[in-house]
């Protein structure tokens, strides 16, 4: 069967599967093909009804986890009517949620290798629910308050499930690694954006066509809603826990991937791809705002802020849930496409496209320009964030430490909010604050061209140092034993 040279991978008919686990990969090159033969010698095959249903039970409550666990995470949970902190402040709570979920999925992953998947959820499900209902008790213009619930606590909890949730259910489908992983992380987009439309709805209410109606906002306070949101995700993480079987894992093996040039090439990519790409996700808020001329909320001590199109205020914020939505459905088609064609091939052609479509920017004058804008781009950038892990995946020479590498590979992504949310990432499209009618405004910038070339070229020295990685696997792949090689689609 001819291939393209470049997503060279192996057919389903190719592989041969007895089992659950891979515990060795056999490899062929023959006529410029990479063929991978996978033999699978641990564990049952999904043959059974029931162990179908136990596959599709962990994978959905997996989605779950991350639902509940990084849905609502980064989203300011206090009182819309007031200036109770800054965005300044809010930035920094999100750069320490943000460095505590990546950075603890090493952690997160080294337990699961452990054995102690089931525990790691519980635990992480535990802190993050705990942590939410006692965000509601904080003081928001004490910001250390703030700091150890949403930005410590949530982060900790989050950081916890974050690789488990990902190698758990791939476990029990070792042939769509791709499809499967980015089923799960779909479940951190698609859980942004409801929360995103939930705090919409709390913000516009009481708005009767011409003012706010204090007396039906005041029936509802906003520390109850985050309660109530609170008791709904410890629901939604209760149903996640119960349905998730920890399949047995693989036998331990002595091989190291960690000093493989690809694996370390692949993490860099991974660093910059995010770099550039989550640098524009964060900014399209603000670009929504100039675009839909800078919606002007004034302020006064007795009442809250008058809207003065609060109908324009909601379709901002559906404009900037449609990115959010679009990384979901991004983060599962290219996944199945990488299971069938070649995972680090596919990736390198996400984050190509990913890079173009940043360029879409421009044709955002109008509410249709920024719909195509956000669907496209957010479509390619989520498929470029679910596609980390099975990149990793298909690099490594042992099953039976692949939380641990993971995770080790997830923690250099902790680096990209505190480079994004920081005052020099500002600077990039000359960033500033203005004031008007006695209120203030942000994202008015000077030249977004200078942000759209920083996120291309971001993203096409991720996808060059994919290519690279890429050619050292298939090299290496060559040259050394099949015990040794990577146990994955490296094309």
């Amino acid at each position: 069967m001819n291939q393209s040279p470049f997503l060279t991978h192996p057919t389903n008919e190719q592989h041969q599967e007895n089992g659950m686990f891979a515990s060795a990969s056999n490899f062929e090159i023959s006529g410029g093909q990479f063929v991978v033969t996978r033999n699978y010698q641990h564990g049952r095959r999904l043959d059974s009804l029931v162990l179908k249903v136990k596959a599709c039970m962990t994978l959905f409550g997996c989605f779950l986890i991350l639902f509940g666990t990084w849905g609502p995470s980064f989203l300011i949970w206090f009182n819309p009517y007031d200036k109770q902190i800054s965005v300044a402040q809010m930035d920094w709570v999100f750069v320490v949620q943000a460095v505590m979920q990546f950075g603890l999925g090493v952690v997160g992953g080294k337990l699961s290798d452990l054995g102690h998947t089931k525990i790691v959820f519980i635990v992480g499900s535990l802190i993050y629910v705990f942590s939410f209902f006692m965000l509601s008790f904080a003081d928001p213009r004490q910001m250390y308050q703030v700091m150890l619930t949403q930005g410590v606590g949530m982060g900790i909890g989050g950081g916890l499930c974050y690789v488990p949730a990902l190698m758990t259910p791939a476990l029990w489908f070792p042939r769509h690694q791709a499809t499967i992983m980015g089923l799960v992380i779909s479940a951190v987009w698609l859980g942004r954006a409801t929360a995103l439309v939930i705090w919409s709805y709390y913000t516009y209410f009481g708005w009767d066509g011409v003012k706010y109606d204090l007396s039906i906002i005041s029936t509802i306070s906003y520390l109850f809603i985050i309660r109530v949101i609170a008791g709904f995700v410890s629901g939604v993480l209760m149903l996640g826990n119960a349905l998730i079987i920890i399949p047995a894992g693989p036998p331990k093996t002595s091989n190291n991937p960690k000093t493989k040039y690809p694996y370390t090439l692949s993490i860099a990519a991974a660093f910059l791809g995010q770099l550039g790409g989550q640098w524009l996700s964060l900014q399209i808020p603000n670009f929504v705002n100039e675009a839909q001329s800078l919606i002007i909320l004034s302020f006064s001590s007795s009442e809250p802020p008058a809207l003065v199109f609060p109908s324009d205020y909601m379709l901002i914020n559906y404009l900037q849930a449609i990115p959010l939505f679009a990384s979901g459905v991004g983060s599962v088609i290219p996944g199945f496409f990488a299971d069938k064609y070649g995972t680090m091939g596919m990736n390198i052609i996400c984050q190509l496209v990913a890079a173009a479509s940043a360029f879409l920017l421009y044709a955002g004058s109008t509410s249709g320009g920024i719909i195509v804008f956000g669907a496209l781009y957010g479509f390619f950038y989520g498929s470029t964030f679910a596609l980390i892990a099975p990149v990793i995946t298909t690099i490594m020479t042992s099953e039976a430490d692949r939380g641990y590498v993971i995770g080790l590979a997830m923690a250099p992504l902790a680096i990209v909010p505190i480079i994004t949310k920081s005052p020099l990432s500002d600077k990039i499209v000359d960033y500033v604050s203005v004031l008007a009618n006695g209120g203030w405004t942000s994202g008015i910038s000077k030249d977004w061209g200078k942000g759209v070339i920083f996120t291309a070229l971001l993203l096409i020295a991720g996808a060059t140092l994919q290519m690279v990685a890429r050619y050292l696997c298939i090299k290496e792949t060559r040259t050394t034993s099949p015990a040794e090689a990577p146990n994955s689609q490296a094309a």
